[in-house]
C-alpha cells in the first residue's frame, strides 16, 4: 500500500521533497520486488510512484526491472502473464447463494 499512497499523494500535487514522500521511496527501496512471489498490483503502483518522483531510487528501480520482469511473461499472444500472479479482481465478486442475515423474507 505504500507505492499507491505514495502514486495517490503524487496525483494530489505533493512535492518530491515532501518527507512522506521521501520516507515511502525510502521505504520501497528497502523492500524489493521479490520475482519468485511478484504482485503485480504493486510492482504497477511502485513503478508509477518512482517514476514520479525520480532521483537515484527510480533508477535502481527501473534498472532492476530491466532484465527479469520481461523475462517472466508468457511468450504467446492471447495472455502476457502467466495466471499464478496476483492480481486485484476488477470488481467485487459476489456469492452465488444469499447469506442468511437473519431475514425472513426470501
Amino acid at each position: 500500500m505504500t507505492a499507491t499512497g505514495m502514486f495517490c499523494r503524487k496525483l494530489d500535487l505533493v512535492p518530491p521533497t515532501d518527507h512522506r514522500m521521501t520516507e515511502s521511496a525510502e521505504t520501497l527501496k528497502l523492500h524489493p520486488m521479490n520475482f519468485r512471489n511478484l504482485n503485480l498490483y504493486n510492482v504497477y503502483h511502485a513503478t508509477l510512484a518512482l517514476y514520479q518522483h525520480q532521483g537515484p531510487i527510480w533508477t535502481e528501480w527501473n534498472d532492476r526491472l530491466k532484465e527479469p520482469l520481461p523475462l517472466l511473461q508468457k511468450k504467446d499472444r492471447r495472455r502476457g502473464w502467466p495466471l499464478g500472479f496476483q492480481r486485484r479482481p476488477r470488481w467485487p465478486r459476489r456469492s452465488r447463494h444469499r447469506h442468511n442475515r437473519g431475514d425472513t423474507q426470501p
